[in-house]
């Protein structure tokens, strides 16, 4: 078992890696140009101030980006940061909102509407220790760990494996109810994987025929490339950082 927390809680190494990732430019067929960090605010100007600070952190005592989210809490303590370390304001308020909107933040199984559908197995997942989507994920990376959890539950395998997916497809805790991220679900859009070997065209396409089926065609809800190139990019990195096992897709 792999804790996708872990996973994603990065060295200050690490986290100087990933923001020159997200702010890579792609290219999609059409002319279409994006990025993977378009929610955040580092950018190419700040990563000499960012290295230094990072290097600064290090000397302190800090090796994880969860440490210096701790510190970052309130602003005195990054006052106190900038004071002691000679680190630019600038770059804690960077560092500050990037790392809250990357580290997971766990949702309680009981609070979704999972326990709606399946309030027996959450609660037997509760009894065994599960509580919020992350430790459902890490617990149920492999079918052989899916397989495990249902013996020891006596949740029907099929239904652990419905469970995991939902709540993988929404791992970070974040924008839980947003409708396009309902519809990419349930139009059958289910997994990180299933984005990768998509193309822009196919998944707008599903999109607009699915919300037809379902008489929404009037309401202005179908993606534009850019956003669509982007989930694709997201699903890319999402992947790299920690990576459920599906025995089919």
């Amino acid at each position: 078992m792999k804790d996708i927390s872990e996973a994603y809680d990065l060295s200050l190494e690490g986290w100087s890696s990933l923001c020159r990732r997200l702010n890579r430019r792609v290219y999609f067929p059409g002319g279409v140009e994006t990025s993977a960090g378009i929610i955040y605010w580092v950018r190419e100007a700040h990563y000499n101030r960012l290295d230094a600070a990072l290097e600064s952190f290090q000397s302190a005592g800090m090796q994880h980006i969860s440490e210096l989210a701790v510190v970052l809490r309130t602003p005195k303590r990054g006052q106190e940061m900038t004071a002691r370390l000679g680190v630019a304001g600038e770059i804690l308020r960077i560092l500050k909102h990037d790392i809250g909107m990357w580290l997971p933040a766990a949702v309680s199984l009981a609070e979704t509407e999972l326990h709606q559908h399946f309030p027996g197995e959450i609660a037997a997942l509760a009894d065994a220790g599960i509580q919020n989507q992350l430790e459902m994920i890490s617990n149920c990376q492999t079918p052989a760990e899916r397989d495990v959890l249902a013996s020891r539950t006596g949740i029907e395998i099929r239904t652990v494996g419905e469970i995991t997916r939902w709540c993988d497809f929404r791992r970070t805790g974040k924008n839980l109810d947003h409708i396009r991220t309902r519809i990419y679900y349930e139009m059958g859009l289910d997994t990180w994987q299933k984005w990768t070997v998509s193309t822009p065209q196919a998944i707008i396409s599903r999109f607009a025929e699915y919300i037809h089926r379902q008489g929404m065609e009037e309401t202005r809800l179908v993606p534009f490339p850019k956003e669509v190139c982007n989930g694709i990019e997201w699903a890319k990195l999402h992947l790299s950082i920690y990576e459920v096992e599906w025995s089919h897709q």
